[in-house]
């Protein structure tokens, strides 16, 4: 169902605040004519047309009331059948200013492919190169001589680094070295060593030393000359004589970085620039949707790396904000995108981090790749984001370079291209899902996009499938798979200050006893049983219900349609929010309850 059409639902049926659909107003039986059940069966494909009221005798709403409804009459159940029907015909009838029919024989037009990757997936492992007496002596007397400068031009306001806290003390020391290498690449003369007792040519200290390296990149996007893909530079290593029962690692970049000063600047420049925009005094959550929206409003997916499989600063933060390799101003890929995000978010204390893995259309030929998102900690819970997918701001250019102004590719997605509200949920559609979610993703009923004519379909947004690192059977034992077996998982559950799960009880989580379904038990005085009296045993499944499901998601459902949700409870109160606003719900003695527009009261129990 498209989100028009919900929200003209919602507005019809619930005014926004879940009602029963034949009720949005307080009804007599004269208000609304009856339907017979072959009108009821057609009123979902046609527009409902009105016919005269029935005889009074066969109208059930004609009967007396009870005496605890006396001041209401009950509309009959053939009236909110006709309402309900009248309201469900709509959907494909809508008369608004840009809704359309929707036709499940719609020819599908397809040809774009939006699962935007580029991450390269393995690490070349560089085997630590053996000094020999006189080459570790150079290097003593070049750390002697080396003096470093008292102030740096890199800024990191974060406070929180999440891979540190969670590696071993051996890679936490490498970690340390690394970290002191790339604070000034400016001159070969810094070079930093490192004590292990493990042998440094074997696999064992490479896994330590690959994890601490990969892991230091996630933490500070701002040091993007380290990160192992940028293309230019890197951190070498190279093992001294054994003494002592230990042996010596000595670390260097593996060459000058000339602009180093000028591209910093730059960077900082270009992050205060972005972050000048943000409203700080807004919820995290709400500052985090900033960012996300402004982040892939300005950024553009470089297809060169892609396609030529590149080592690239189109691969760190500096990309998005600042140009990749060549110069191209604000060009980046998937790990791009998601260390910017990172360093943004930290600048304004919300901690965030990078995922790897491979992701893609499980079922296709080659459909999954190697790809990187985020994870974000949102008012004490994880999220899962995925910003590369999320950037379809370009896509009209996309379809102007691939399809001829005169086809019906080319006409039917600027069509799609040009629809602000659907193209708002694609946009949105990889944003603070949990991790269930992201990895088995299923894309709604609402990312179908129908043409005017109704005539042609096309779904932007389709199913995906993710699998970290740590769970790939490729790279499970690899540095990767080491590093992302560390990540957090989002499952709704609150976490304390240092990034673990929270053992305290909180009344933000739900219970089992509140998930469940929940249906209208009451309407103004009327109770259930009086319901029941006029409509049948089953007369809540013609009306909209609501679901409670575990991390904080639910749905509305009305029939056979339904609508994602995500709810909070605080104990008393429930707030579910929807894509066209915010339903707020109090709890007493176990039920919730809710007025619409014209004060009509609803009680929701649960099934």
């Amino acid at each position: 169902m498209k989100r028009k059409q919900w929200a003209v639902l919602l507005a019809l049926v619930l005014a926004v605040v879940m009602i029963v659909s034949g009720c949005a107003k307080k009804q007599t039986p004269s208000e609304t004519p009856a339907a017979s059940e072959s009108e009821k069966e057609s009123s979902v494909e046609e527009a409902p047309v009105e016919e005269e009221a029935p005889a009074e005798e066969e109208s059930p709403a004609e009967e007396a009331p009870t005496e605890e409804a006396a001041e209401e009459v009950l509309p009959s159940e053939e009236e909110i059948a006709a309402n309900l029907a009248s309201t469900i015909g709509q959907l494909g009838e809508l008369t608004e200013e840009g809704s359309t029919p929707v036709n499940a024989d719609a020819q599908v037009i397809s040809g774009i492919n939006m699962m935007r990757r580029g991450f390269i997936p393995e690490i070349k492992v560089v085997e630590p190169e053996e000094l020999t007496a006189d080459e570790e002596n150079q290097m003593d007397r070049a750390m002697r001589a080396y003096t470093p400068g008292d102030e740096t031009p890199i800024v990191n306001n974060s406070t929180y680094y999440y891979f540190y806290d969670q590696l071993t003390p051996e890679m936490q020391s490498i970690y340390d070295a690394i970290y002191l290498v790339a604070m000034d690449p400016t001159t070969k003369d810094n070079i930093i060593t490192l004590y292990t007792d493990k042998n440094p040519k074997s696999n064992e200290f490479a896994m330590e030393y690959y994890s601490a390296l990969l892991a230091i990149g996630y933490d500070h996007p701002e040091l993007w000359w380290i990160y192992p893909w940028n293309g230019t530079y890197s951190v070498d290593a190279f093992v001294g004589q054994p003494a002592n029962g230990h042996n010596t690692v000595y670390l260097q970049m593996n060459q000058t970085y000339d602009n180093f000063e000028k591209d910093v600047d730059a960077f900082n420049t270009a992050v205060d620039q972005f972050l000048a925009d943000i409203d700080t005094t807004k919820s995290d959550a709400e500052i985090a949707l900033q960012v996300h929206d402004k982040l892939i409003k300005m950024a553009i997916y470089d297809n060169e790396v892609l396609n030529k499989n590149l080592n690239d600063f189109a691969h760190t933060a500096f990309g998005p904000l600042v140009s990749n390799s060549r110069g191209d101003a604000n060009y980046c890929v998937c790990d791009g995108y998601s260390m910017a995000y990172e360093y943004l978010l930290g600048q304004l204390g919300i901690p965030a981090t990078v995922v790897t893995g491979m992701a893609g259309d499980a079922a296709a030929d080659g459909g999954m790749g190697g790809h990187a998102w985020s994870i974000v900690q949102i008012d004490g819970k994880w999220f899962e984001i995925d910003t590369t997918w999320d950037d379809q701001t370009d896509l009209q250019d996309m379809v102007k370079a691939q399809f001829a102004p005169d086809s019906i590719e080319y006409q039917v997605y600027m069509e799609v291209t040009s629809d602000e509200d659907y193209m708002d949920r694609v946009q949105h559609a990889m944003y603070r899902l949990m991790t269930e979610e992201i990895n088995n993703y299923v894309a709604p009923a609402d990312m179908v996009f129908y043409t005017k004519d109704g005539m042609y379909q096309v779904m932007l947004v389709g199913d995906s499938q993710r699998v970290r690192f740590c769970d790939y059977e490729d790279s499970k034992d690899s540095f990767q798979g080491e590093v992302t077996s560390l990540l957090p998982i989002a499952d709704g559950t609150l976490v304390d200050a240092a990034g673990g799960d929270s053992t305290e009880t909180t009344t933000e989580e739900p219970t089992d006893e509140l998930l469940g379904t929940y249906y209208v038990s009451q309407y103004n005085t009327f109770s259930e049983q009086d319901l029941i009296d006029a409509y049948g045993q089953e007369y809540y499944k013609s009306l909209i219900m609501f679901q409670l499901e575990a991390n904080g998601k639910g749905k509305i459902m009305l029939g056979n349609e339904s609508m994602k949700v995500s709810y909070e409870f605080d104990g008393s109160i429930l707030t579910l929010t929807t894509s066209e606003g915010m339903i707020v719900m109090p709890m007493i003695d176990g039920q919730f309850y809710c007025t619409d527009v014209n004060d009509n009261l609803y009680v929701f129990s649960k099934m």
